[in-house]
């Protein structure tokens, strides 16, 4: 079978490979690129960062934090940052505190959506029909062999966009379940868009039963608007995750919480991500990439935080 283009460069909005032939680059890293290939103005601070900072420290930096303000100052829902190394890691680390912060197991994830490749995640995904059972009730089914039967335990998977499939299973097992991660606008089977008020029944119903609601807005953040969709619906989540159009190529990434909510975490009391945080943080050439985009762009009040 015939196999994709080999490329040798990219610049801009096209790529041509190494057959001399030039693309109108529609892909563009499947999301990322949102400046398209080598930016100058990124390309350039990039490489300032690397010849006058450095690449990896494992500590605190000062450019660290002047992109996290930006991020802050652009997102609605972020007071805080903590940053990662791609979409997978970043909604592990929300779902992981979710489950500290909750005290419960449970993660409620919808039929069709796609939050990264890790075993805790890949389910459900795009499931064989036949496994998938009731459109109501769904079956989680992992997304590959390989993945241990005994995680779909951990998940309860429904249907995008019905609001009494949520509602009936909160009455059932409202009590075992840590969070509601969901992207705002299906991106991985088409472009669904949530259904008019959905997305605050989401905020609504979880707020009345202690459950944290997550945005993996890795394809939706600074995309569908500044501040993701979040901004464009008028709904904040308790922690959002965002990645590829943040990055602009370069692997960097992060997630979000609500600062009122999430005191006692801040304090250490479920601050199970502060292990390997130090070792995750961004490297200068990304954090410098990051300094640069909203510097053009309106940006908007925030009241919630940023993990990743």
């Amino acid at each position: 079978m015939p196999g994709p283009p080999v490329v040798a460069s990219g610049d801009g909005a096209r790529i041509r490979d190494v057959d001399g032939n030039e693309y109108l680059d529609y892909l563009l890293a499947l999301g990322p690129l949102i400046h398209g290939h080598r930016h100058p103005e990124i390309t350039s601070r990039v490489r300032r960062a690397i010849e006058d900072i450095g690449t990896m420290f494992a500590l605190p930096y000062e450019l660290e934090a002047e992109a996290a303000r930006k991020i802050v100052d652009a997102v609605p829902s972020v007071d805080l940052v903590r940053f990662g190394n791609s979409g997978t890691e970043v909604v592990l680390h929300a779902t992981r505190l979710a489950r500290a912060y909750t005290g419960r197991t449970v993660v409620v994830r919808f039929e069709g959506q796609y939050h990264g490749w890790a075993d805790q995640l890949e389910w459900s995904h795009h499931p064989d029909l036949a496994a998938a059972g009731p459109r109501e009730r769904p079956r989680a089914v992992p997304g590959s062999p390989g993945i241990p039967e005994v995680i779909g335990q951990t998940l309860a998977v429904l249907p995008w966009n019905d609001q009494a499939a949520v509602e009936r299973l909160l009455a059932e097992r409202g009590r075992e379940i840590a969070a509601i991660l969901t992207e705002p606008i299906m991106g991985n089977t088409g472009v669904i868009p949530p259904q008019p008020g959905y997305l605050k029944f989401l905020r609504e119903i979880t707020a009345a039963n202690g459950i944290v609601l997550i945005f993996d807005e890795v394809i939706t953040g600074f995309r569908v608007a500044l501040g993701g969709a979040q901004a464009l619906y008028g709904v904040t989540p308790d922690l959002t995750t965002m990645a590829k159009a943040l990055g602009g190529g370069f692997p960097w990434l992060l997630s979000a919480e609500s600062a009122k909510s999430w005191t006692r975490c801040r304090t250490g009391r479920c601050s199970t991500l502060a292990p390997i945080t130090r070792t995750l943080l961004p490297s200068p050439p990304r954090a410098h990439r990051s300094t640069c985009w909203p510097d053009r762009a309106h940006t908007s009040d925030s009241s919630t935080c940023l993990i990743a």
